[in-house]
């Protein structure tokens, strides 16, 4: 296998100097200003007939069983048809709050904590499962209570703001392993409080901790399998058919309503006979109009797992392609390259993830020359971008090395083979690699914020101090904060603990990734398009890091 290119040619090394890590903060067009509220609406997409509270019809439909009872599988669900999640967007101003639960049910927070459990030696047995209920019964009530509050409406859901005079843009995002619609509220938010809609995918791969499905079908718990092989590429197979299909979602969604039906003919097209509904039918499908910008492909972001599926969609991967039957001109297609998402943001991706022979990971020797990526920005942790004893980083050196290098501007790579406009990489969008100071690979997700309150309610005040302590400290640091050491005299437990609290509010890397994505895809919109990465990118990248207190160890222009 022919090795990885040098990632910085000296041109990307002149256009990108470290000294913009220490630099006084510069300004730049398109720089992200956090001023909106943020509404919450839920949607579902379903392929059974959907009845007029916008629920699947039971009597075609099947309640799904724990993956910890002994039944048979389920039939496999036709992902690229089908798809639950959750809207962030900017809301007009409201009348009043509401919270948006980061676990609704009880069953949500079981599958949580035996998600947690999963790696116990005695996982699956009946004293884990007595003891996941156990637990689950006394943290319900934490998870209930810890959802953001979002703009609402008389208790309904609050409007999306359509005054500013610039519809905002369409952001999909994908979770992590165990992840969740909710799992990344803090991210979404924050995103969507800088101006982007997001969709917010709760992907029914097994994946998920647990995943609610459609109407009546009930829910899909994690399902344990080993990575790779013939697991993972199923599981990369439904995410890009799910992919594709929130990509659908948005271009139904903004279509404007017509006298003559034709929105409406387009829209069940566009979702293959699916059957939409937000808010359980409660809302009309053109909600979004006006609000958010109709004429520009979505963006795609996810963390993790989902941040390798990101870049896979950018690159093309699988269904995220458009469909070659779109209706389209050859001549049209072949300008558009036939992408879904216009950008690429991927928070801490575990490139382990990637399917079998994705195109975000080919050299440019090895793809056609129409072949495009789009413009990528890779935000890493610091724990997961630092060697271990063995020199090896948790995210997959050798992976990372090869996608940055497959999304680069101009390749190095040379072969008396490959044609000269192959190793131009002309159709490239580029890349920005950029890696958080102190950050952890849990501080992109909710997780480290119901750490310290989890903690308290298992273990105590001073224990809790001690075990939030320890996965708080890269969060702490990203905060530009500091996690004291817990004492061991009972009288230092209360500053402590509140120092750990505040050092793990996910303001830390959760808002700072929020930032900076929305600085990259900001500037993106203000290119007119996909736009080519350029050093100004990088420049609003870290001047939206500062603006949160918050230090890059790395900046890299490929």
């Amino acid at each position: 296998m022919r090795p990885p290119a040098p990632l910085l040619s000296a041109a990307a090394r002149a256009a990108a100097p470290a000294a913009m890590l220490s630099s006084p903060t510069p300004t730049t067009a398109g720089s992200p200003q956090t001023v909106h509220k943020v509404g919450v609406i839920d949607f579902e997409l379903d392929y059974e007939p959907i009845d007029g509270s916008g629920a699947a019809a039971s009597s075609t439909t099947t309640s799904w069983p724990s993956s910890s009872s002994p039944s048979p599988s389920p039939p496999p669900l036709d992902h690229s048809r089908h798809l639950v999640g959750s809207f962030y967007y900017p809301a007009a101003a409201p009348s009043t709050q509401r919270a948006h639960r980061w676990s609704p049910t009880f069953y949500h927070t079981r599958s949580y904590v035996s998600f947690a459990s999963r790696m116990s030696p005695d996982h699956g047995t009946a004293l884990r499962k007595a003891k996941t209920l156990a637990m689950a019964a006394v943290s319900h009530g934490v998870l209930l209570a810890a959802g953001i509050r979002v703009s609402a409406d008389a208790g309904r859901a609050a409007p999306p703001l359509k005054e500013t005079g610039t519809p905002f843009g369409a952001v999909v995002f994908s979770h992590g392993l165990g992840g969740s619609r909710a799992a990344y509220s803090a991210f979404a938010a924050a995103l969507a409080s800088a101006g982007f809609g997001v969709l917010a995918i709760e992907h029914a791969d097994g994946t998920a901790a647990v995943a609610k499905l459609a109407g009546t079908r009930g829910f899909k718990d994690y399902e344990r399998w080993q990575p790779g092989g013939e697991q993972l590429q199923a599981r990369g197979e439904a995410r890009r058919a799910e992919l594709a299909a929130a990509a659908r979602v948005w271009r139904a969604l903004l279509l404007a309503p017509s006298k003559e039906g034709d929105a409406e003919k387009e829209r069940e097209a566009l979702l293959g006979g699916g059957r939409l509904s937000l808010e359980g039918g409660t809302l009309p499908l053109d909600f979004f109009v006006g609000a958010v910008d109709p004429g520009s492909a979505p963006a795609v972001v996810g963390h993790s797992f989902g941040g390798a599926l990101a870049a896979d969609a950018a690159a093309g991967g699988g269904a995220n392609a458009a469909d070659a039957d779109d209706g389209k001109e050859e001549k049209e297609k072949d300008e558009e390259n036939d992408l879904l998402f216009s950008a690429a943001v991927c928070l801490d991706p575990w490139w382990g993830a990637l399917p079998p022979g994705s195109p975000a990971a080919t050299s440019s020797d090895d793809r056609t020359p129409s072949t495009r990526r789009a413009p990528l920005l890779v935000l890493g942790s610091d724990a997961w971008n630092t060697p271990n004893a063995e020199g090896e980083l948790f995210c997959g050196r050798e992976q990372q090395e090869r996608v940055l290098s497959s999304f680069a501007q101009k390749s190095s790579i040379s072969s008396s083979t490959s044609s000269s406009k192959n190793n131009d990489n002309g159709n490239n969008g580029g890349a920005l690699f950029a890696v958080l100071k102190g950050s952890s690979h849990q501080g992109f997700s909710d997780v480290v914020s119901l750490v310290p309150a989890l903690s308290k309610l298992f273990y105590g005040r001073r224990r809790a101090a001690a075990a939030a302590t320890r996965v708080a400290e890269a969060a702490a640091a990203a905060a530009g904060g500091k996690v004291q050491e817990v004492e061991e005299e009972e009288e230092e437990e209360e500053s402590t603990t509140t120092a750990v609290t505040e050092a793990t509010d996910p303001i830390s890397t959760a808002k700072a990734a929020a930032e900076m994505s929305a600085a990259f895809l900001m500037r993106r919109r203000h290119e007119g398009g996909s736009g080519r990465v350029t050093a100004e990118d990088a420049a609003a990248v870290v001047a939206a890091a500062r603006g949160v207190g918050v230090e890059l160890r790395e900046l890299r222009v490929v």
